[in-house]
């Protein structure tokens, strides 16, 4: 199961702040989370032009939806979950069912 945070980053924060955030104080603390299976932090690349619609996306996996609810009333997810209010205005969740169009050697399924 997994759950696609859409993250907009705080407005007085600079890209170098939040990325620099995002990427060392907030990824330590969600590694901790109990029963998390997967993680990324996904950042707009260099390569992005013009404005942006988001400020990046975070994938979480987890064995069940029951374990992603459990895992968030952890002491260790509530204290992710509060930081995240230090560097982000929103992230919006949402939970997907991935379905594999082509697989990681380029192979189409």
């Amino acid at each position: 199961m997994k759950i696609v945070y859409l993250v907009q980053k705080l407005p007085d924060l600079s890209d170098e702040e939040f990325k620099r955030h995002w990427t060392t104080t907030h990824a330590e603390l969600a590694v901790a989370i109990p029963g998390l299976r997967e993680y990324s932090i996904n950042l707009p690349s260099t390569e992005q032009r013009g404005q942006r619609p988001l400020d990046g996306y975070a994938m979480l996996r987890f064995d069940d939806w029951e374990s992603a609810k459990a895992a968030w009333q952890t002491p260790q997810g509530r204290a992710t979950a509060a930081d995240g209010d230090l560097f982000m205005a929103s992230a919006q969740p949402l939970i997907v069912e991935p379905r594999a169009v082509v697989d990681g050697r380029g192979v189409r399924l």
